[in-house]
């Protein structure tokens, strides 16, 4: 416990001494690890890492057009494809198809006939 908390006297000691002095105009967090907010691109091959314009990464095309419906698969035709493509490197999912799906779309019921059946007592809130 002793040669830890000596330890950590050294260390601290070390850091103020030794440290570069700060720059008048600079703070003692900007030597500290910047944080960069941007998009992840993956493990994308070469071809698609490309840098998306503010206009593209921040536009808003939700646009529900009914596809989804009831848990049916999106088909893209080839354009939409392309079109697809050039924007799923932001967030590694299709916005393209996703801003066209509808946020209450009816899904189907999966659920089991006995869970269909099954009452259940009132008055519980969750």
């Amino acid at each position: 416990m002793v040669w830890c908390l000596l330890t950590m006297i050294i260390l601290y000691i070390q850091d103020a001494v030794m440290a570069p002095p700060i720059q008048r105009g600079e703070s003692r967090n900007s030597r500290a690890v910047q944080v960069v907010v941007g998009h992840y691109n993956g493990n994308l091959p070469q071809e698609k890492l490309r840098n998306l314009t503010d206009e593209e990464i921040n536009a808003n095309n939700y646009n529900p057009i009914g596809w989804g419906e009831g848990g049916k698969a999106v088909r893209l035709t080839k354009e939409e494809e392309l079109m697809s493509d050039e924007t799923f490197s932001i967030n590694q999912f299709s916005i393209f198809v996703s801003d066209r799906i509808a946020l209450n779309r009816t899904l189907g019921d999966y659920r089991k006939p006995s869970c269909r059946t099954k009452k259940y007592r009132g008055g519980f809130i969750l």
